[in-house]
């Protein structure tokens, strides 16, 4: 369940159909996950997700990475 809204929050940020994104899908696999996406999904998961921070940033580079930042913060 908690993958599915993953997965649904990066697709809105990048505007990718979640339908093409897997626990595998990385940034290097959809042009519109470049670095202006990369901030859109930062700032949207900081938006649920308190603890995560703008350093963060270089870790958001796959699908597997988001949801180990995601598993270590709460949801508010």
């Amino acid at each position: 369940m908690k993958n599915k809204k993953i997965f649904s929050l990066i697709s809105k940020a990048i505007n990718v159909d979640v339908k093409k994104l897997n626990i595998n899908s990385v940034n290097k696999d959809f042009d519109q996950w470049d670095s202006l996406g990369q901030l859109k999904i930062l700032f949207s998961l900081q938006k649920k997700y308190s603890n995560i921070k703008n350093e963060d940033f270089e870790k958001i580079i796959s699908i597997k990475s988001i949801l180990k930042l995601t598993e270590k913060n709460k949801a508010d």
